[in-house]
């Protein structure tokens, strides 16, 4: 009988603790953080467009290079004009802003890592986007060089700079939600 009541409560504090992990986990924008594609056609407040753009410049870098720069769209017309980016580019058309990521290779150390750095700050914008209560999506531009020129040409980005990531944000009617990705199949300790 106890050896059944021992198990049974290392059961319950077992599925308690998985419990916690998964509250603590619903909070936090890491996870929580979901491609959103449709938004309202409310305007997004400066004071969280600056933090947004604070936090696509406060990850990591190699070097600390810091070969990131920002184009805040917010021109209706630009905002249409890029959504024929690509096959999944249309969200741009329906947001009221959107922050493309580009890189610079001026000055920096380490270009190698280049896209590292802009794929941490694209990420940074991203969750804090979800901090925000806002919703957002990921449009790869490069390495596709149609889409880089085509960004390049409508925003004038000058030469030695390449666009990278170009983001929509806005209110929406979806809210970003807990969606349990874990897959302990996919970790391995000290060997593969």
């Amino acid at each position: 009988m106890i050896k059944k009541i021992s198990f049974s409560f290392l059961m319950l504090l077992s599925l308690n603790i998985y419990s916690q992990d998964t509250k603590s986990a619903e909070g936090s924008s890491i996870f929580t953080r979901r491609s959103i594609r449709r938004y309202l056609p409310q305007k997004v407040e400066k004071e969280k467009i600056d933090r947004i753009l604070r936090a696509g410049m406060q990850g990591p870098s190699a070097g600390n290079q810091r070969g990131f720069e920002f184009v805040v769209i917010e021109d209706t017309n630009k905002l249409k004009a890029l959504a024929n980016l690509g096959p999944y580019s249309d969200p741009v058309a329906r947001a009221t802003i959107a922050i493309l990521v580009v890189g610079t290779s001026e000055n920096i150390p380490f270009p190698e890592a280049l896209d590292y750095d802009l794929s941490v700050s694209s990420q940074n914008i991203l969750l804090q986007v979800a901090e925000e209560g806002l919703g957002a999506v990921w449009l790869s531009v490069a390495p596709y060089k149609d889409r880089m020129e085509y960004v390049r040409a409508e925003l004038k980005i000058p030469e030695g700079k390449y666009p990278f990531s170009l983001i929509p944000i806005g209110y929406s009617r979806e809210k970003n939600r807990f969606i349990d990705r874990f897959d302990s199949s996919k970790i391995y300790y000290n060997n593969y």
